[in-house]
This record gives C-alpha cells, sequence and structure tokens, in this order.
C-alpha cells in the first residue's frame, strides 16, 4: 500500500489568527467531556472541514482502541466500521508504519485506493468516506496516537492548505486527546479484553476476538465476516473460550463481565 506524503512535525507552527487561538481554547476546555468529539468536530470545521472525526490508540501487543468519534452533517457510522478494523483490517493498514519509528507527530493523507480493497469495502464504502489526514504521535514505547480527519464522497479532497492548517494545529490538538484520553482512563474500568484476559490468562488471541463480538451482540455470522473465517469456525472459537472461562450461555458472560466491572 501506498499513502501519499507523510510530513514530519518537529516544532510548534503559529497559529497564523485569531480563530486559530479561539478554536484552540475551545478544544482545551472541552477536555474529558462526554461530547469531546463532537465539539471539537465542530470547532475544527472552522479551520479545517471534515465530515468525520476519530481518535485511536494502536499498540504493537493489542487490538487498537477507539477514544473518540463524531460526524457533522451526517450519521456517525465510525463504531459500525470499527468492528472490522479492530477485528483484523488493523493488521492489513501499513499507512502508519512510518509513525511507529518517529518521536516527533507526523502528518499523514491517504485516498480510498491507498488501502486494500477490503479494507475500502468494510470502512470506506460503509462509512462513506474517500481519504482520511491523519496526525500521530507515540504516546508509549508500544503505542500511537491517530487523531483522524475524514472527508466524505459528497465532500471536496484535502488540499495543499487544508495540510498546512492540520499541521498547524497538531501540537496543541494532539496535547488535548492525550489529555482526554488520560481523563477517561481514570474513570472507566479496564478495556474489555484486558478484563477477559484477567479472567482467564489462557485465551487466546482469537477467542478474544470472538468473546469481544458476543459481547457486542453479534451472531456467528457476524463474527465471522468480521473475523474472515467461516461461521463454524468462529463457533469453535466461542465454545473453546466459554469451556476456559468455565460457563456455557451468552448470558453468563455478561455476568462475568459485569463482576469485574
Amino acid at each position: 500500500m501506498q499513502a501519499l506524503p507523510t510530513i514530519r512535525i518537529d516544532r510548534a507552527i503559529p497559529l497564523p489568527s485569531l480563530q486559530h487561538s479561539e478554536v484552540i481554547a475551545a478544544l482545551i476546555d472541552g477536555v474529558g467531556q462526554e461530547r469531546f468529539a463532537h465539539e471539537a468536530l465542530r470547532q475544527l470545521n472552522r479551520l479545517l472541514p471534515a465530515g468525520s472525526f476519530s481518535a485511536y490508540v494502536l499498540s504493537r501487543r493489542a487490538a487498537p482502541e477507539l477514544i473518540a468519534s463524531a460526524s457533522l452533517d451526517r450519521p456517525d457510522r465510525t463504531r459500525e466500521v470499527w468492528t472490522y478494523y479492530q477485528a483484523r483490517l488493523y493488521r492489513q493498514d501499513s499507512s502508519f508504519d512510518a509513525a511507529w519509528a518517529c518521536p516527533a507527530p507526523q502528518l499523514t493523507h491517504c485516498t480510498k485506493s491507498a488501502f486494500v480493497p477490503e479494507h475500502q469495502m468494510e470502512i470506506y464504502e460503509r462509512s462513506r468516506s474517500r481519504e482520511r489526514l491523519s496526525l500521530t504521535m507515540p504516546v508509549e514505547t508500544d503505542q500511537l496516537l491517530a487523531i483522524n480527519f475524514y472527508r466524505h464522497v459528497d465532500q471536496p479532497g484535502f488540499t495543499p492548505h487544508d495540510t498546512d492548517v492540520a499541521a498547524a494545529i497538531a501540537m496543541p490538538l494532539i496535547a488535548c486527546v492525550r489529555q482526554h484520553l488520560r481523563w477517561g482512563q481514570r474513570r472507566r474500568p479496564l478495556p474489555l479484553r484486558e478484563r477477559l484476559r484477567h479472567s482467564c490468562g489462557r485465551l487466546t488471541e482469537r477467542e478474544l476476538d470472538v468473546l469481544e463480538q458476543i459481547s457486542a451482540g453479534a451472531t456467528y455470522e457476524d463474527m465471522a465476516r468480521a473475523l474472515g473465517v467461516s461461521a463454524t469456525t468462529a463457533k469453535t472459537y466461542r465454545e473453546r473460550a466459554f469451556i476456559k472461562l468455565g460457563i456455557e450461555r451468552r448470558s453468563e458472560l455478561g455476568t462475568l463481565l459485569l463482576g469485574q466491572a
């Protein structure tokens, strides 16, 4: 896969107008709030028009975690398509490869055609997106923060001016999202996957994938599609996982997790 040029941001670029300062002030004010992503997207559209916004953390050791998402003037389908990305498509996404080796923030621009066909279909076609502008920065030794702006099929593509604006707001925006992530981590229980690992350290990654899907209410057909396996194989993973957890029914999984919350 070939992404469009990546820009390394070694230092903050001066904000060129009072409007930029007002937007950054609004972002800071929204940190930690429930509607942070929605307000962030609304404010950022004053400088960088985008149909959707997302922020997630990529990890070398685990599946990615979605922090926040929002859409403007359209349904937010991020969480719907995230199921497919988190289950397996992230393993085929090389658009962030260069960012792992760079300690500084980076700006990457990718169009739909830069991704493998399955990614195009499950992510871009389902959400009616056409391209992505991403700010990335390592947040831990094995974790990478990605902040993404999406243009949709009814919008024009990103321009050089848009990338300049994104570079100008990169440092304060990354700082706001990182702080929002910290606040969320203090307030919420362990992620579902970690709670499942605590329940049984013998669960395989595939079994954890299936348990996450079950917790989200997925059918065997849903699991098969998301994980790229047959429904029979998904059922086998489910049976093995339930045996290891000492449970027999889906309702017992919910009870088990509720006891850990």
